[in-house]
């Protein structure tokens, strides 16, 4: 991938997100060593695959998880491997289906837990109707497993705690997966606000929410958090002059993106960090009726190139840090 970008430049199109899902590593180290090569480019991973792992860990390390999946594929697949039963699923869920394709895999696997509880109702009516009780598929030991699973009350229950932990993570999954809006600058805020959303749907319980906070930190840290992140958050304006900005938490981050774009240029940094200053203190054009109009209606990525036109002294172009 190296020679191939080298060979074409910038109009080379990289690998897309199903190439890297499955040659991860290769790439990774690939991004490494071009951030070695160039000293002013920042490669990240691919936030949906990030969360994918999370949510592959959720399964894989949560046992509760783990069972009441399986226990969900097993309603699914049953269902609809008979024609019979599918025609009696869309009678009592008025035509509701169990399975909601998402994004990755697993994501897939959590919406279809999505999907049967909100059409529990019309499972238990149609597990318990005399439809059911007259049908050859009752009588097989397939039929009373599944039958067994949906009346059971305890499997209804965990199934409603797995899907408190996840909710949150597929809110950043979609977001990330859209085209509305460049996410660059809101990742890092999502993020925050997924593990905050997490521990209150548990009311706090540390016992229940730890192992989540565990492997979704464990992920970010490693994989996902970066400079260039911590970068998106400080500047975009839309999060900056919230009351709740964290600026103690991004600042460094900011900083050390700036040192790497510069290539060490003090001069320009010093540069650049006076219009940061005027930024945070809507100074001058960050001031105007018109920038804080575009608050509402521009994405982050509009308006560096705005600031850029209007501070002819700011060589540096600050949509670097949206890419």
């Amino acid at each position: 991938m190296c020679e191939m970008i080298a060979q074409y430049g910038k109009g080379y199109k990289p690998p897309s997100y199903h190439d890297i899902r499955d040659n991860a590593a290769n790439y990774k180290l690939a991004g490494q060593m071009l951030m070695d090569k160039r000293n002013k480019l920042y490669w990240t991973p691919c936030e949906a695959h990030c969360i994918d792992l999370m949510l592959e860990d959720f399964e894989s390390k949560i046992p509760m998880h783990k069972e009441i999946i399986a226990l969900g594929k097993k309603i699914t697949t049953y269902i609809y491997a008979r024609t019979g039963l599918i025609t009696l699923l869309h009678h009592y869920t008025e035509g509701g289906e169990l399975i909601r394709p998402g994004i990755t895999r697993f994501a897939t696997s959590y919406l279809c837990l999505g999907c049967l509880n909100d059409k529990r109702g019309g499972l238990y009516r149609m597990f318990t109707s005399k439809q059911w009780k007259d049908s050859q598929f009752s009588k097989t030991k397939d039929g009373k497993f599944v039958e067994n699973i949906v009346t059971n009350k305890d499997f209804w229950k965990n199934l409603i705690i797995c899907l408190k932990g996840d909710f949150p993570l597929l809110k950043v999954l979609r977001m990330v997966d859209s085209d509305e809006k460049a996410t660059m600058g809101y990742i890092y805020e999502a993020m925050d606000q997924a593990k905050e959303e997490i521990q209150t749907s548990y009311n706090n319980n540390r016992k229940s929410y730890q192992p989540l906070r565990k492997i979704i930190d464990n992920r970010w840290d490693k994989q996902l958090h970066r400079p260039l992140h911590a970068a998106g958050y400080h500047l975009n304006p839309i999060l900056h002059y919230k009351p709740n900005f964290k600026v103690d938490k991004v600042k460094q981050g900011m900083y050390a993106c700036l040192k790497r774009m510069m290539g060490g240029d003090m001069d320009m940094m010093n540069k650049i960090d006076g219009q940061v200053e005027d930024f945070k203190s809507k100074k001058g054009f960050f001031g105007s009726e018109i920038a804080q109009r575009g608050l509402k209606n521009k994405t982050p990525i509009c308006t560096p190139r705005v600031a850029k036109l209007c501070y002819s002294c700011f060589e540096f172009d600050m949509q670097f840090f949206w890419l």
